[in-house]
């Protein structure tokens, strides 16, 4: 009888061993698949930051580039039909363009190759980074729902930019022509490398 009880616990012992080793190596599994998972994660959003990165360099170069192109700053004076001319010229050349704009010292549209943005004032208090007085860095502004300046709603946390609400992020440079300034603004909408983007002077 007492060779029974062992018995009977030997094998109790046996399948409590195995149960536990079948719940550790399960434990273990999916520890593993989740850790594997995290870091093929990690890897991909990693990957895309660099894209997005790359590509929003170029897009930063591209509006460097256009602004020195369409209003070249030993210009001795403004004429804008040729600007606009040279606007649309530029916009053909660069499809990820959607608009372009030169604004004053005021910070007023002058000209543009949308004609409904004439006129309109485009704030530029908060573009980033702040700089005090004459500054040649390309400023990068909040984003503002619409699909041009004509109709574009800056966005506030109180009244964010919906997920699939059309939208844009101006990018402003200024330029010295005649020893006056005016402003080049870049508006580009972040989808990430895809949709257009658009661009003010």
């Amino acid at each position: 009888m007492k060779a029974g009880m062992s018995l009977r616990r030997a094998v109790f012992g046996a399948l409590a061993l195995f149960v536990c080793t079948m719940l550790a190596l399960t434990g273990y599994t999916l520890w593993t698949l989740r850790q594997h998972a995290m870091n093929v994660g990690m890897e991909i959003a990693a990957a895309k930051s660099r894209s997005f990165e790359d590509y929003l360099t170029q897009s930063l170069q591209v509006t460097a580039l256009a602004a020195a192109y369409v209003v070249p700053q030993d210009s001795v004076a403004l004429k804008l039909p040729e600007i606009q001319r040279v606007m649309l010229t530029t916009l053909r050349q660069t499809p990820h363009l959607r608009s372009i704009s030169l604004l004053d010292d005021k910070g007023r549209i002058l000209v543009s190759s949308n004609p409904m943005n004439v006129g309109v004032f485009v704030s530029q208090a908060d573009f980033l980074p702040l700089t005090n007085g004459a500054s040649d860095l390309l400023r990068i502004g909040r984003p503002l729902a619409g699909r041009d300046f004509s109709d574009g709603l800056t966005a506030t946390p109180s009244a964010p930019v919906t997920a699939n609400a059309q939208y844009f992020i101006p990018l402003s440079k200024q330029l010295i022509v005649n020893e006056k300034p005016f402003f080049f603004v870049d508006r580009t909408q972040p989808r990430f490398l895809c949709e257009s983007h658009s661009a003010v002077i």
